[in-house]
């Protein structure tokens, strides 16, 4: 019986990752567990404060000078909305390519195992073992599969360009089989 769930699906051979791939992917990441989740909820929530401080200034007849506080208060909304929507990105894309330059695994051409129950990434000095269980996210993108693990920090990213159609179509109705409520398409 073991050997029915440890049957090898697909193997994919030289899976290799480019620095800007993966900075990406860890943006994706914390779009969808991390920091960055809510990014335009939060950021429309300054706009709203801003457009009300801008709707009494207006009301009042306010220059800028005769009421700062409002003035103060459009300055900081201003100042959210720019960290949210541009600021906060950018810092989290340098820092997964920071994590990239800084590993010397991760640069490296890895031999991908999917299996009915994990998956195997080795590489020439090290195997990650993972559990379709332990996978809380599952992306698609036009250029690659991002899979984050609940207990990796590492994220797992097959490349689209070492696969032909076959595999690509049979990986992909694979994970949406696995990991139906986990298994998302986005058109990044």
């Amino acid at each position: 019986m073991s050997e029915k769930y440890n049957k090898c699906i697909m193997t994919i051979e030289n899976n290799e990752i480019p620095l800007m791939m993966y900075g990406n992917a860890y943006m994706i990441a914390h779009m969808r567990r991390g920091r960055l989740k809510g990014k335009e909820w939060k950021a429309s929530i300054f706009f709203a404060i801003w457009c009300c401080c801008m709707f009494y200034m207006a009301l009042k007849h306010y220059d800028l000078i005769s009421n700062p506080v409002p003035v103060g208060i459009s300055i900081i909304c201003l100042y959210m909305m720019t960290y949210y929507l541009f600021i906060l990105p950018n810092r989290i894309k340098l820092k997964g390519e920071h994590i990239y330059k800084s590993s010397h695994m991760l640069n490296k051409s890895e031999k991908v195992t999917i299996t009915r129950d994990g998956y195997t990434i080795e590489n020439k000095y090290e195997a990650l073992i993972g559990y379709w269980t332990d996978i809380l996210d599952c992306i698609e993108t036009n250029s690659y599969y991002l899979m984050i693990s609940e207990y990796s920090k590492r994220l797992i990213i097959i490349s689209k360009k070492c696969l032909d159609d076959e595999q690509n179509e049979k990986l992909a109705e694979f994970l949406k089989k696995t990991m139906p409520a986990k298994y998302r398409k986005t058109k990044k």
